[in-house]
């Protein structure tokens, strides 16, 4: 979308390890937990767009909120492993 608007970004640009599709990010919450293949992650905080974006533009922080206010979660590597395009996300409740 930021692409398509003319922004100079590509994938990893806006500091983004993992991209997800078709996920509603409006309902994550920080401890919440997702398996992705063998990879369990935790969110732990919500990130803010910074001034390490600023070389992409000025108001990309600006457009960013406006879209999606936040730019996305930082997350915790619970369990490592190797992730592929195909591998399904799924939400996983917290051990207690």
């Amino acid at each position: 979308m930021l692409r398509a608007e003319g922004w100079p970004v590509f994938y990893g640009a806006l500091g983004e390890n993992l991209t997800t599709e078709g996920l509603d990010y409006r309902t994550w919450r920080a401890g919440q937990r997702f398996r992705i293949g063998e990879v369990l992650l935790e969110l732990t905080t919500p990130r803010e767009p910074c001034r390490t974006l600023n070389p992409y533009g000025p108001g990309i922080q600006k457009r960013l909120r406006e879209t999606w206010g936040e730019s996305g979660f930082y997350a915790a590597v619970l369990v490592g492993g190797i992730l592929t395009p195909e591998a399904i996300i799924e939400s996983v409740e917290p051990v207690s």
